[in-house]
């Protein structure tokens, strides 16, 4: 009975591996469903009772990765982020103003128009770190373009 198990336990492993390392059609497989954050935003940046105008541009984006610039009033950073699988979008950004860090959500509007909403951490270079929320909005298509 012992060796009926042993054999019977190493057919179902074989089994096993031999579909776990298949030829790639015995898979999951699914599209790639990342969305596109290429383009320029624009909205507000809110530290508290203060707004202050916020400009981000992306340039380039290779699946989940992105990066470009970003503008805090009159603070410029360059950035680069990731979209994650949630549509939750992390954003660092490094510029003589300091250090950006970015925690938002992603939501689409459709007709090209998107939204990017959370929290906006500035590391400044005299050790002061401001906080707030971010608001940025990439306009729509328009009807005929």
């Amino acid at each position: 009975m012992k060796r009926f198990t042993k054999l019977y336990g190493s057919s179902v492993l074989a089994v096993g591996l031999f579909l776990l390392a298949g030829n790639g059609s015995l898979r999951a497989q699914s599209p790639e469903t990342t969305p596109s954050v290429i383009g320029g935003w624009r909205g507000i940046y809110e530290p508290g009772p203060n707004t202050t105008p916020s400009v981000i541009e992306i340039t380039a984006q290779d699946f989940r990765r992105f990066e470009g610039m970003m503008q805090v009033g009159d603070l410029v950073y360059d950035i680069a982020g990731t979209v994650a699988a949630d549509d939750s979008v992390h954003i660092v950004g490094k510029g003589e103003a300091g250090i950006l860090i970015g925690l938002l959500k992603f939501t689409d509007l459709g007709d090209d128009g998107a939204l990017l909403e959370g929290t906006l951490m500035l590391h400044l270079p005299n050790g002061e770190k401001v906080i707030g929320d971010l608001q940025v909005l990439r306009n729509p298509k328009q009807p005929g373009e």
